[in-house]
């Protein structure tokens, strides 16, 4: 439907590469941040799939890719770059988040407009510690940090008329998108399209945008979106973390920010150290056993293709190693496709 490109600026050799670049402190935030989002989703169960906590697709859970996938993106820098994360992985090891006794949900994305979003403005339930707060990185630091997308009308109009068959579209597709109403974080809160009026998330969902971050403009028989940042936009920025890093700030400190509280165990927040590479796969691999006998004992086979802990254990690799097998694509920071 849509034809998007990247506006004129740094190019993704040019721009600051957080794996090229350095910035360990990043990656143990990410670490952090990664253990404690697959502990809550094992211990909290998903309702999509409830014979398993976590599984491998992004719009559901998390992103996954294997270590063929990634030996072929990597190409030489492959060693390297698993060399960094497993280091990550390992000095943060045991450590994760909570938040009134309970682990948070510990989500991120891959770069924000300037702030990131508020976890009220997109998702149900009461997150306190998910607010919007400011992220440092610029399009000098995040490849395609301002991309576009542009779609011919007709496409547009089926793309409305097929989600939202009783809006009512007028002749001049100039007149279709009407002012945007923006919320705190500068992303687009409401757009009226036609005679309905969308949320920023459905109408980034609609058109395939990147983030909601978004202007529109029409011309020619083609409406022009242009976006800014990538993902969802809650909870850490991973260039914004980046930056910070590069900028000397340690990784709680970064945490700290993209969740506005402090880190110090016998606070409301606190990083817990208690919970070891071994019993943290044990307790996933017990979880998963429970959910599995739960469901009849019968392993998943459809579509959705959910990581089982047991496989990973079974190949006895490291433990470093088997954490970034689970969760390698939402170290976006690497360069690999962002979602979220």
């Amino acid at each position: 439907m849509a034809r998007g490109h990247a506006q004129p600026g740094p190019r993704a050799g040019g721009a600051a590469n957080p794996v090229r670049d350095g910035a360990p402190e990043a990656l143990r935030a990410q670490a952090v941040a990664a253990r404690t989002y697959i502990l809550q989703r094992m211990r909290g169960g998903a309702a999509n799939h409830p014979e398993a906590g976590v599984c491998d697709q992004y719009t559901c859970c998390c992103a996954h890719k294997d270590d063929a996938a990634l030996r072929e993106q990597w190409g030489a820098d492959y060693a390297r770059n698993m060399a960094r994360i497993r280091q990550a992985v390992t000095d943060t090891d045991g450590q994760y988040l909570t938040y009134g006794g309970q682990l948070i949900r510990a989500v991120f994305h891959a770069s924000s407009a300037g702030a990131t979003e508020s976890s009220a403005a997109l998702w149900s339930g009461d997150a306190p510690y998910l607010v919007s707060v400011s992220s440092p990185e610029t399009a000098q630091d995040v490849p395609n940090y301002v991309s576009t997308a542009e779609i011919a009308a007709d496409a547009v109009r089926a793309a409305v008329l097929d989600s939202y068959p009783g809006c009512v579209l007028g002749d001049d597709p100039g007149t279709w998108f009407g002012t945007p109403e923006l919320d705190d974080s500068g992303r687009v809160a409401r757009i009226p399209v036609g005679s309905e009026t969308l949320t920023g998330a459905q109408a980034r969902a609609l058109f395939s945008l990147r983030s909601a971050a978004f202007s529109v403009a029409y011309s020619g028989g083609m409406f022009t979106f242009t976006v800014t940042g990538s993902g969802h936009g809650v909870g850490m920025s991973q260039y914004g973390a980046n930056v910070m890093a590069i900028r000397g700030s340690g990784y709680a400190d970064i945490l700290a920010h993209f969740v506005q509280i402090g880190f110090l165990v016998g606070q409301v927040v606190a990083i817990h150290n208690d919970c070891a590479a071994g019993d943290f796969f044990q307790a996933v691999q017990a979880a998963q056993k429970s959910r599995l006998a739960a469901a009849g004992g019968a392993e998943d086979d459809n579509d959705l293709a959910l990581i089982d802990i047991r496989r990973y254990i079974a190949q006895d690799l490291e433990v470093a190693e088997v954490f970034f097998q689970m969760l390698n694509v939402n170290f976006d920071i690497l360069l690999i496709d962002a979602h979220g």
